[in-house]
């Protein structure tokens, strides 16, 4: 959840700056030129929001899988070892084909 709300902060942020910058740029004043830092502001704070919400939930994928060290660690060598075979098996069979050839 906090990286949801840094990105928003952050979106934000840069959002407000960019459309203050776009404003000066055009010349605009007063409602138009703060009409402009609120609606870039805005965008850039809701895809802030989603760019923080789809890390959120990639982190939390990341943690539900053990990893190899900490199933070793608790004393669990069969699930260890089901996270090694893929890579074992491809080394042994990258080296098998080193040697054929």
């Amino acid at each position: 959840m906090r990286k949801i709300w840094m990105g928003l902060a952050a979106g934000g942020a840069i959002g407000a700056g960019l459309g203050a910058l776009r404003a000066k740029n055009d010349q605009l004043e007063g409602d138009a030129a703060r009409q402009r830092v609120l609606t870039t502001g805005g965008a850039l704070a809701v895809s802030g929001a989603v760019i923080g919400l789809v890390l959120d939930r990639r982190s939390r994928r990341a943690r539900a899988v053990p990893t190899a060290r900490e199933l070793l660690a608790g004393g669990e060598l069969l699930g260890a070892a089901r996270v090694f075979a893929p890579v074992a098996l491809e080394a042994i069979q990258s080296a098998a084909r080193l040697a054929v050839a």
